[in-house]
């Protein structure tokens, strides 16, 4: 995914590095992509923030650092529990000036031709390499219904998505899940998005919100440590996804398209 030439250019936004140098419009329509990238790249300096790829450790430790309004994190993006890890997933951040990461936004790939969400979920092996010796002895997970059945193939895992309290207001949370979902397109040419989503975010709309067509219920997840919940499986084909971002592209007005350098893979 190393590009060795920049895949876009922004001269006119100051940035201490660019993660458009870091990436390749390997799948998918490049004039939709890489427009789109450059365009939510821009956006985010525009607000005093620089998107960046973190390490795992470093999205497990701003995690950690930042409990008060962020609940940890689910075992699968957990490197030691779940077998994350750089081959099958990926983290974005946004960076102040200063490089205080105050937003992130990351991504895990399965495969599962011979297996789909409903199977995986319910056996845990969505959460754990290891259930049955990994996952707490205490813990709850039942599932009901058909709860995602129809997913399927290579399906990418969308979450950890947070913004720090204090930066919600400044429209990060409109350009870091776009873009991070845009690169998971070009990167991995999944057959499904999808994440689990607590009941009571789906009544403020956010599945609306992240454009998630599809909803499925029902999980119920707990411990002793954190009370049963109910959780609905959020997900989009990459057809659906694609037309999300070709519509972003036509909405949002093309500042930088004369700058951008397309390179593909």
């Amino acid at each position: 995914m190393i590009a060795q030439t920049p895949l876009l250019q922004q001269p006119d936004v100051q940035l201490k590095h660019s993660i458009l140098n870091d990436i390749v419009v390997e799948h998918g329509p490049h004039e939709i992509i890489g427009p789109l990238l450059a365009r939510l790249d821009a956006e985010a300096a525009s607000l005093g923030l620089n998107l960046s790829f973190a390490t795992l450790a470093e999205l497990m430790t701003v995690n950690r650092g930042n409990r008060q309004g962020w609940f940890p994190l689910t075992p699968l993006f957990d490197p030691e529990a779940s077998g994350f890890g750089e081959d099958n997933g990926f983290c974005v951040v946004a960076r102040t000036a200063a490089g205080r990461v105050v937003a992130t936004h990351a991504a895990r790939l399965y495969d599962w031709d011979n297996s789909d969400f409903r199977k995986e979920a319910q056996s845990r092996r969505l959460f754990y390499a290891d259930p049955l010796r990994l996952a707490p002895k205490d813990e709850v997970f039942e599932v009901q219904g058909s709860f995602g059945e129809h997913i399927r193939g290579r399906a990418i895992y969308s979450g950890a998505a947070w913004v720090h309290p204090d930066f919600r207001k400044l429209g990060i949370t409109g350009i870091l899940p776009r873009f991070t979902k845009a690169l998971m397109l070009t990167r991995w040419q999944p057959d499904f998005i999808m994440s689990l989503m607590l009941e009571s975010n789906w009544k403020r709309g956010l599945a609306t919100t992240f454009n998630y067509p599809h909803v499925d219920w029902a999980a119920h997840w707990g411990s002793a440590e954190a009370p049963v919940s109910r959780f609905a499986v959020v997900s989009m084909t990459a057809a659906e996804l694609l037309s999300d971002l070709t519509r972003a592209v036509e909405l949002r007005p093309a500042k930088v398209d004369g700058l951008v350098q397309q390179r593909r893979a």
